[in-house]
């Protein structure tokens, strides 16, 4: 069961707006996309993806080859795991034990 840690991490932020003129004019990253509850920019090989939430939680996100596996062993581990879905297929939110929160997908074949 291999962990890859990917190049996205997400972000929770009460105004999106005002959080992609920030990062766009102080912190000099380029925009994807913007909507207006959620926006995507990059800066150097990583994406930023933040939404609107008043949690303001940051997540990683992790491929799997296995993600039925990596599901079940997470579990065992004491994981609270919320079952989505990404541009990958199906996925899940995790929460493991000791307050981290991050995605988790399989690569479509």
């Amino acid at each position: 069961m291999k962990f890859q840690i990917t190049n996205h991490i997400g972000v929770q932020v009460t105004d999106v707006e005002k959080a992609a003129t920030f990062y766009r004019e102080i912190m000099g990253m380029h925009i994807l996309m913007q909507r207006k509850n959620e926006a995507e920019m990059i800066c150097g090989d990583t994406v930023f993806h933040m939404e609107k939430s008043t949690g303001r939680k940051t997540f990683f996100d992790f491929k799997v080859d296995n993600l039925e596996e990596a599901k079940a062993r997470l579990e065992r581990a004491g994981c609270n795991l919320l079952e989505t879905s990404c541009d990958q297929g199906k996925s899940y939110l995790v929460s493991d034990p000791f307050g981290l929160k991050f995605h988790m997908f399989q690569e479509r074949a």
